[in-house]
């Protein structure tokens, strides 16, 4: 028999475990076949599980690729004006993005040769987190060279450039927008595949301790998912298979402001946990009930039952005013979490 497979610390990347025992209540199914862009859910809900996840099995669902990429350091730039900095956060997406593309040779001829040189000529073949980027991007103050890479309609739509004879790209110049990079990566995506790109960690560590600081910065976030609900919406309309969903706290929603909040929670797959889900996940975890686990799967909240009694938990929960479930060790677990 096998080792408990649950640890001390309880954070998605740091778990070992997780992509054997990987539990899905219905959301993968929900996400894929919805047009969610937005994943909400209590701290510790699993949405970074079900990213990384994905991640390894995005194949499995009959997606073509998965791509979670982290920001976790979303005060950086505060001291800007709000477009500036939400700009930032997005050339970031998009860079990462194609930077994984790039190696994943999802790109090809012309256009996997026009994103090796943007990236080598704006020097951002090694960027790998927020804070690296932003730091670099603070010396460049004039925007992104994106020559080649658009596309001639545009171009001229743009009057940035003339087109070359021959060739379907044209020569852009300067973009400080990260909506002309956007336009480029889905003249570059190949058709009939499916792309999801989960941006994770922008609410998990604001500042709660500085009532002006946590405003600004979930100021940032909606403006954020503002922005990557056009990015998405452009690349559905184009038939381009990518799309960027972000990994956000729930509570967030109560503190934005504006018309627009109810359209963010529609867009937004809530994950929630009941009593069978918690049963399901532990019966994976547990070496107790390896030798069995398909059976005990199919009635996770009895086969929890066997292995820890209602009576253990029956005089603890006396001094709970909680509510009671199917089990006791549920209702245990609830109380002693809240």
């Amino acid at each position: 028999m096998n080792t408990f497979k649950i640890q001390k610390q309880t954070e998605a990347e740091k778990d070992e475990f997780l992509i054997d025992c990987f539990h899905d209540a219905g959301f993968i199914n929900s996400l894929i076949q919805s047009n969610f862009y937005i994943i909400s859910g209590r701290k510790g809900t699993g949405k970074t599980a079900l990213a990384r996840y994905f991640e390894q099995k995005s194949k499995s669902y009959e997606v073509d690729f998965a791509l979670r990429i982290s920001i976790r350091n979303i005060s950086l730039g505060l001291d800007k004006n709000k477009k500036d900095h939400v700009n930032s956060i997005l050339f970031f997406v998009v860079i990462k993005t194609v930077q994984k593309f790039l190696e994943e040779e999802i790109f090809t001829g012309k256009a996997k040769e026009h994103w090796v040189n943007f990236l080598v000529d704006n020097g951002l073949q090694q960027v790998s987190d927020y804070e690296t980027f932003f730091e670099s991007k603070g010396e460049n103050t004039t925007g992104f060279s994106i020559k080649g890479l658009l596309s001639s309609w545009f171009a001229r739509a743009e009057g940035k450039a003339s087109v070359q004879d021959g060739s379907t790209f044209s020569r852009a110049d300067i973009s400080n927008t990260p909506s002309s990079l956007v336009e480029a990566l889905k003249q570059s995506l190949p058709t009939g595949k499916d792309f999801l790109v989960f941006i994770d960690d922008v609410s998990d560590y604001l500042d709660i301790a500085n009532d002006k600081l946590i405003k600004e910065e979930i100021s940032i976030i909606q403006d954020l998912l503002l922005k990557l609900e056009v990015y998405n919406s452009i690349l559905a309309d184009s038939h381009k298979g990518l799309r960027f969903i972000s990994l956000i706290r729930e509570d967030l929603f109560e503190y934005m402001e504006g018309s627009n909040i109810n359209k963010l929670r529609s867009d937004s797959l809530n994950l929630e946990w009941n009593e069978e889900s918690f049963a399901s996940l532990l019966i994976k975890r547990l070496p107790f009930y390896e030798d069995n686990l398909k059976e005990s799967l199919k009635n996770p909240k009895e086969a929890i039952r066997k292995q820890f009694p209602d009576a253990i938990f029956s005089e603890t929960l006396k001094d709970f005013d909680t509510n009671r479930y199917a089990t006791n060790f549920y209702a245990y677990m609830v109380a002693v979490s809240l």
